[in-house]
């Protein structure tokens, strides 16, 4: 069962539903100690975990998480979630480059502009919000390329969390050179 159908092609990026046979992966790119610092839980999670995971998020209305592609090969992950079309709003995050060959390639960055420009085409969001940790530097540089700005923070454990925004998608995409 595939969640979304959504796919998102930019150049020799390829955007596109999570499945079933992509979970096992997803965890192990997860379990890798220079990613796992990233996330707020910072646990190991095992096969049990992530399959759990998984059938959750099928169950999900609100959440559209997909698999990144680059020249045919799966590299990471991106999601939006909490999307509320009501207020217009959602929360930005799930974001890996998990496989080595593909980091340095600004993938990332490429990710964070797509996935804005796909929450305000096809789903006519206006807001996009996020957390990263104040240390994260490749993903804030990210963020802040693509427009996000600083609205708040908070520490969690002995580490401070930035809290992240962008508005206005409509005039920000017609900005976008």
């Amino acid at each position: 069962m595939v969640k979304h159908n959504y796919k998102i092609q930019k150049d020799d990026l390829l955007f596109k539903p999570v499945e079933e046979s992509n979970i096992e992966v997803m965890r192990k790119w997860r379990n890798l100690d220079s990613i796992r610092k990233s996330f707020i839980y910072q646990g190991i999670i095992s096969s049990t975990q992530q399959e759990e995971w998984y059938n959750d998020y099928l169950n999900k209305v609100d959440d559209i998480m997909f698999m990144i592609q680059h020249k045919g090969t799966d590299v990471g992950t991106v999601a939006l979630y909490n999307i509320d079309t009501n207020k217009k709003r959602a929360e930005f995050g799930r974001l890996v480059v998990g496989e080595k060959t593909a980091r340095g390639l600004k993938i990332g960055t490429k990710a964070v502009k797509e996935i804005c420009k796909f929450a305000v085409e096809e789903l006519g969001l206006s807001t996009i919000i996020l957390e990263v940790f104040e240390d994260n530097q490749y993903a804030r540089k990210a963020y802040e390329e693509v427009g996000f700005c600083v609205i708040n923070s908070k520490i969690i454990g002995s580490r401070k969390v930035i809290q992240m925004r962008i508005e206005n998608l409509i005039q920000w995409k017609k900005d976008l050179k």
